[in-house]
């Protein structure tokens, strides 16, 4: 955001609020308020507010377009058992928290990251990655898309991966978003082996999220996954 729409948003809010102010002490004190100078405080709240309607306008520009990136972390595995596990970020030294999204030194960090398991079209596991971000035109939306950081990897029959994205120093945010997908052969399971503490999981039981994931199998049919040892740990 640049300083004249900070200045802006300042005014917009500011002003309103003085006349307020000035209000309550003429009813208080019984003093008139000077016309001329009423006038122009609310000529300049005029100006501040058609300066950020254009501010505005132009940040609604700046998400036009969509970009999307697909890579893929794996491709034809050969198992019978997935194991899923997220690693713990190393953050640089966080400065501001909004929301989901940290500002540090270096980067942004986003929690704009979902986790989506499907049936495979053949017998073997899949997992790809799909990036997007949003632009002022397609190729910058791409760009973006295409600079995301997020560690994902498959090492024999463990795939590893961070729950937050990292939004590369110099670079804006622009809706940046990763979504994994995780492909499941039929009568092949997945295991969540940590908890997933923002992603849940549709199964025939209902939504399965957060803490509850961890340590559940669930195996692949065809109307979707089915816990294989939710009802026993509840018994």
């Amino acid at each position: 955001m640049s300083t004249i729409a900070l200045i802006n948003i300042y005014f917009v809010a500011a002003i309103p609020m003085a006349f307020l102010i000035l209000f309550f002490m003429r009813l208080i004190g019984r003093r008139t308020i000077n016309r001329s100078l009423t006038n122009k405080m609310w000529i300049f709240w005029g100006i501040n507010l058609i300066g950020l309607v254009f501010f505005s306008a132009s940040m609604v520009k700046q998400f036009n377009f969509k970009g999307q990136v697909s890579e893929i972390v794996a491709q034809d595995l050969d198992l019978n058992n997935l194991h899923i596990k997220h690693r713990n970020t190393d953050y640089d030294e966080i400065l501001l928290s909004l929301g989901d999204l940290k500002v540090s030194d270096e980067s942004l960090w986003s929690d704009e990251i979902r986790l989506k398991v499907m049936p495979s079209d053949n017998e073997f596991y899949t997992i790809l990655k799909n990036k997007t971000a949003r632009g002022h035109n397609r190729k910058y939306a791409h760009q973006l898309a295409r600079d995301i950081e997020n560690f994902a990897q498959v090492e024999d029959d463990l795939f590893q991966f961070e729950e937050v994205i990292k939004i590369p120093q110099g670079e804006k945010w622009r809706n940046q978003q990763v979504a994994i997908e995780v492909k499941v052969p039929i009568g092949k399971t997945i295991q969540f082996d940590n908890t997933q503490r923002r992603f849940y999981i549709h199964t025939d039981e209902g939504y399965i999220r957060g803490s509850r994931l961890k340590g559940k199998q669930f195996k692949m049919t065809e109307d979707g996954l089915k816990c294989e040892n939710c009802k026993t740990e509840e018994d």
